[in-house]
């Protein structure tokens, strides 16, 4: 999907993100979106604290589904992160 598609899809929708590792938890508008090796979703161009990187396969399922779960693991221990878009 051509970032251009992908851009009038997600800019000015909330998001909601919640990482399993830490237990915490992000909700912003999209602003931004940047392609750098997969995805960069920003809440405005400059920002550094929210923002959220995706893969491909991610975005596209983020824009069909609304929603993605990925399970990630850090030293063994595997916890989950969601994606949620409104």
């Amino acid at each position: 999907m051509p970032i251009k598609e992908i851009r009038r899809q997600l800019l000015g929708r909330t998001i909601f993100f919640y990482d399993g590792w830490n237990g915490c938890s992000k909700k912003f508008v999209i602003g931004y979106i940047a392609s750098k090796n997969g995805y960069v979703i920003y809440e405005h161009k400059e920002s550094i604290w929210n923002k959220l990187c995706l893969k491909k396969e991610e975005i596209e399922q983020l824009i069909a589904e609304k929603s993605v779960e990925r399970l990630n693991c850090i030293d063994r221990c595997y916890f989950r992160d969601y994606i949620t878009l409104y």
